[in-house]
């Protein structure tokens, strides 16, 4: 059977966290981060990486006026891709607005304070992030196990060496 759309973007992930003592609880899609929201992402990097570069001229030319300007405009953008991207992935949570959970596409995020915007969107990142390499470590010293015994001497395990009828690079 083909892999619909439907199914794809159904897989969730739950996240929660604490505001004002109360727990909010996410439900959210991994799969809707699409090439378009990759997109977005490194164009928001690009940017970042611009205005960073502009702010720290306009400071050294001594324009703290200019300077304090576009770092305000970098957060007002930043601030507007928070909220696609919550908007985008977002499948439900329970803030609510009286009885029913507020709108969480961006229109209803930008009625929202930034700092809640991005407490939700730090509470997926933190859900999103991979898993470590290896266990933690203890508090107990490691060193070289020991040896169950000698192992046999070599036995041919895989045989002759083979060839590729096919020439390398062809």
């Amino acid at each position: 059977m083909p892999l619909t759309l439907d199914k794809l973007f159904s897989a969730t992930v739950s996240s929660s966290f604490v505001v004002l003592g109360e727990t909010v609880h996410l439900t959210w899609c991994p799969s809707k981060y699409t090439g378009e929201m990759d997109d977005l992402a490194r164009e928001m990097q690009d940017e970042e990486t611009a205005d960073i570069l502009a702010i720290l001229a306009l400071e050294e030319a001594g324009d703290t006026v200019g300077a304090r300007a576009l770092a305000e405009t970098r957060e007002r953008r930043n601030a507007a891709a928070v909220r696609r991207f919550l908007s985008e992935m977002l499948v439900a949570w329970d803030v609510m607005d009286g009885t029913v959970p507020h709108p969480h596409d961006e229109a209803g995020l930008n009625k929202l304070p930034a700092w809640l915007v991005t407490a939700t969107f730090v509470a997926m990142s933190e859900e999103n992030q991979t898993d470590p390499m290896s266990d933690p470590s203890s508090d107990e010293p490691s060193g070289p196990k020991a040896s169950s015994g000698r192992s046999r001497p070599g036995t041919p395990s895989s045989g002759a060496r083979k060839s590729s009828e096919q020439p390398r690079g062809k």
